[in-house]
C-alpha cells in the first residue's frame, strides 16, 4: 500500500484536511448528548421554556457547524481520491504499453482490463472512504468512552468491556475474509480469460466441435467463483447481526445499571439518556463498516449502479436524522411517564408522536421523491448515474413509511423498560431477514431492484412483529408498570 502513496502527490493538503474536518464534525456530535442531558434534567425537570429554547438552538449551531465539516471533508476527500486514481491509471497505462508481446501474453489482457477498469474504481473509493473514515469512526468509538466516564465512571466500564469485543468481532471477520476475497479475484481474472479465449476462439472451437467441452469448462470455473463469493459473503454477513446483538445487550446492562445509579442518587435520567446515544453512536459507526458488505453485492452491478447507491445512500440520510429524532424523543418521554407511573399519558404520546413521525416523514420523502433528479445533479453530471439513482429512489422512497413503525414502537417499549425483545426483533428482522434475502434470492434474480426490495419487505415484517408485540406487552393500565 505505501508503494500507491506517491501517487497523492499533488493532493496531501486534501488528503490531510479531510480526516481533520471530518474528526471537528465528530467533536461537535459528542457533545449533542451532554446537551440532550441537560435538557431532560434542567429544561423538563424545571419546565424551564427559555433553558429548552436556547439549549434546542445550541443543537442547531452544532449540527449546522457539523454539516458544514462533513460537507468540507467530503470535498477535499473526493478530490484527493480522484487525483489518485487519475495519476494510479495514467501511470499504469503508460507502464502496459512498455510490456512485450510475450509479457502481455503471460499476464493476460483479462487480467490488465481488470486492472484498469474495477481494481483501481474499488482503490478510488476505498481511499475515499479512508480519507472520510481514518479519524472519525475511531475518534467517536473511544470519544464516546472518554465522554461516558465523564457522566458516569461505574456505567462506563460497560463501553470498555463492549468495545474490545466489538472489535475483535470486527476485525475477525476482516481478517478471515481479506485471503478469501484475493481467491475470488483469481477466480474472476479465471473467467474473464475464458471468455475472452471462447470469443477470440470461436471459430476453431466450432471448427474442432469443442462447444460441449468450452461450455463445461466455463461452468466448472463460474461455479467456483459462485461458491468462493457465496462463502465469504456469508462469513462477511455475520459482522451486521454480532454488532447489533452486542451493541443491544450494553443497551440493555446501561439501563440497568442507570436505573440502580438514579435510585441511589448518583445518576440523574438524562445522565442514562447520553449513555444510550454514546453505545448508538459507536453502532453508527460499526454500522458503516457492516454496511459496506451490502456494497459488496452492489459492485458486482456496474459502475453506475455503485455510483448511484452511494450517492442515494448520502441523500435519504436526511430522511433518517428525521425519523431517529422521533425515536429518541418518545424513548425519552416516555420512560419520564413510565417512571411516574402515568400510563396514559404514555400512550397518547405514542399516538401523537406517531402521527408526527409520520407527517415529517412524509413531508421529507415527498420532497426527496420530486427533486430526486435535481438531487442527484448535485453530486454526478452523468445522466446514466442520475437515471439509475432517480430510479432507486422512486422505487424504495415509497416504501419508507414502514419503517415509522419500527423507530416509534421500539423506542417506545424501550422507554417501557421492554429492551430485550425489541433489540431481536431488530435484529433478526431488519438484519437477519436481508442477509437471508441476499443468499437466498439475489444468486437467482440478481439486480439491483432485487437488492432495493430486501429493504420494504424486512421493514414490513419487522413493522407486524412490532406491532403485535406492543398491544401485547405496552403497559395499558398503572397496575402492569
Amino acid at each position: 500500500m505505501h508503494k500507491l502513496m506517491r501517487y497523492i502527490k499533488g493532493y496531501e493538503k486534501q488528503a490531510l484536511l479531510a480526516p481533520l474536518f471530518k474528526m471537528l464534525e465528530a467533536c461537535f456530535e459528542l457533545f449533542v448528548p451532554l446537551v440532550i442531558a441537560s435538557i431532560i434534567d434542567t429544561g423538563i425537570k424545571n419546565e424551564d421554556a427559555a433553558f429548552i429554547w436556547t439549549r434546542c438552538g445550541l443543537l442547531v449551531l452544532l449540527a449546522a457547524i457539523g454539516l458544514a465539516s462533513s460537507l468540507t471533508a467530503q470535498w477535499f476527500s473526493a478530490k484527493a481520491a480522484l487525483g489518485f486514481g487519475t495519476a494510479l491509471r495514467k501511470d499504469l497505462f503508460r507502464h502496459i504499453g512498455t510490456l512485450s508481446y510475450s509479457e502481455l501474453d503471460g499476464i493476460g489482457t483479462p487480467t490488465l482490463v481488470t486492472r484498469m477498469t474495477s481494481d483501481i474504481n474499488q482503490v478510488q473509493s476505498g481511499l475515499n472512504l479512508f480519507l472520510r473514515l481514518f479519524l472519525r469512526s475511531p475518534f467517536i468509538v473511544f470519544g464516546s468512552i472518554v465522554m461516558a466516564f465523564i457522566v458516569s465512571p461505574k456505567a462506563a466500564v460497560i463501553f470498555v468491556v463492549t468495545i474490545p469485543l466489538l472489535s475483535i468481532v470486527v476485525f475477525g471477520i476482516m481478517l478471515i475474509t481479506m485471503p478469501l476475497y484475493r481467491k475470488v479475484q483469481g477466480s474472476l481474472d479465471g473467467i474473464l480469460g475464458i471468455t475472452r479465449e471462447n470469443l477470440t476462439g470461436v471459430r476453431v472451437i466450432r471448427a474442432f466441435g469443442r462447444e460441449e467441452q468450452e461450455k463445461d469448462r466455463f461452468e466448472e470455473d463460474n461455479g467456483l467463483l459462485v461458491r468462493s463469493q457465496l462463502l465469504v459473503g456469508k462469513i462477511s454477513a455475520l459482522m451486521n447481526p454480532l454488532t447489533y446483538v452486542m451493541i443491544n445487550l450494553a443497551v440493555v446492562v446501561i439501563l440497568n445499571t442507570g436505573a440502580v445509579q438514579i435510585h441511589l442518587g448518583n445518576m440523574q435520567q438524562g445522565d442514562v439518556v447520553a449513555l444510550v446515544n454514546y453505545m448508538n453512536q459507536i453502532l453508527i459507526e460499526l454500522v458503516k463498516l457492516a454496511n459496506l458488505i451490502i456494497q459488496v453485492f452492489v459492485n458486482e452491478l456496474g459502475t453506475d449502479t455503485v455510483a448511484a447507491w452511494g450517492t442515494f445512500a448520502k441523500i435519504d440520510a436526511v430522511y433518517w436524522m428525521v425519523v431517529n429524532a422521533f425515536g429518541i424523543s418518545i424513548t425519552t418521554f416516555v420512560g419520564q411517564n413510565f417512571g411516574a407511573g402515568k400510563v396514559r399519558r404514555m400512550r397518547k404520546s405514542v399516538g401523537v408522536c406517531m402521527v408526527m413521525a409520520y407527517a415529517g416523514a412524509l413531508l421529507v420523502s415527498g420532497v426527496l421523491y420530486a427533486l430526486a433528479g435535481p438531487l442527484y445533479r448535485l453530486f454526478t453530471t452523468d445522466e446514466g448515474v442520475v437515471r439509475i439513482g432517480v430510479d432507486m429512489m422512486h422505487f424504495l422512497l415509497p416504501s419508507y413509511f414502514m419503517y415509522v413503525v419500527i423507530g416509534i414502537l421500539s423506542g417506545a417499549l424501550r422507554g417501557a423498560g421492554r429492551v430485550l425483545v425489541p433489540m431481536l426483533l431488530t435484529c433478526g428482522g431488519v438484519c437477519m431477514i436481508r442477509i437471508i434475502w441476499m443468499f437466498g434470492v439475489f444468486p437467482t434474480h440478481s439486480g439491483i431492484n432485487t437488492i432495493m426490495l430486501s429493504y420494504p419487505v424486512s421493514w414490513g415484517i419487522t413493522a407486524v412483529l412490532f406491532i403485535i408485540y406492543y398491544f401485547m406487552k405496552f403497559p395499558k393500565k398503572e397496575s402492569q408498570i
